[in-house]
């Protein structure tokens, strides 16, 4: 079969959370889907997921701190 073991899931969104920390929501949505296909349910793996999508359409500055804001300051 091709279900992925915990630790196997763990360490796709350990990978994905690398990626996203250093800017690369791609990459980071990549990881973040392989997660969800095995455990839909998996609500912190949906979360980064949505987060990633919004990050591309709205890229934070260079100096990102890795803190998600969903609200745009003016």
């Amino acid at each position: 079969s091709d279900f992925k073991s915990e630790p196997e899931l763990m360490d796709l969104f350990d990978k994905g959370m690398a990626q996203y920390t250093n800017m690369k929501f791609k990459k980071a949505a990549f990881y973040f889907k392989k997660v969800i296909a095995q455990n839909p349910e998996d609500t912190v793996s949906n979360l980064y997921l949505v987060r990633c999508k919004a990050l591309l359409k709205n890229p934070p500055p260079d100096n990102w701190d890795g803190v998600y804001r969903n609200i745009i300051n003016t």
